[in-house]
């Protein structure tokens, strides 16, 4: 996903709106942050990002729930990269080598997503 700059929101969302989209801009922001903080991925922050994202489709539309799951998939893909490397021992040194590159990516993609979930979250959050 590219990086994508904060647009301008021509059209604001009127309040009642606001509030039942808010929260699930928060937890979307939550979990990055718990992402990048513990620099792995918790099952329990997994469940709870899926449960308080469950309803995005509902309030926000495709767009934001196309970006939701790709964050979720993201995050999958780095777990199995950390049950990889959790095996150390049974790696080559070419293989630790790229399970350690891939983790790093998938770190520094997250780290852009703080950006990027402003972005894409902005134009549904313009009061």
């Amino acid at each position: 996903m590219e990086k994508r700059e904060i647009p301008e929101a021509t059209e604001r969302v009127p309040l009642e709106v606001y509030d039942r989209r808010l929260p699930v801009y928060r937890a979307f922001h939550r979990f990055v942050l718990a992402v990048l903080r513990d620099a792995k991925v918790q099952g329990e922050e997994l469940d709870l990002f899926l449960k308080d994202t469950h309803d995005a489709l509902f309030l926000f539309g495709e767009t934001i729930e196309v970006y939701l799951n790709t964050i979720f998939t993201r995050a999958v893909e780095l777990r199995a990269q950390e049950r990889t490397a959790a095996n150390v021992a049974r790696l080559s040194e070419t293989e630790w080598a790229e399970v350690r590159n891939k983790m790093t990516d998938s770190l520094l993609w997250f780290s852009e997503q703080l950006q990027n979930g402003k972005a894409t979250f902005y134009p549904y959050l313009k009061i």
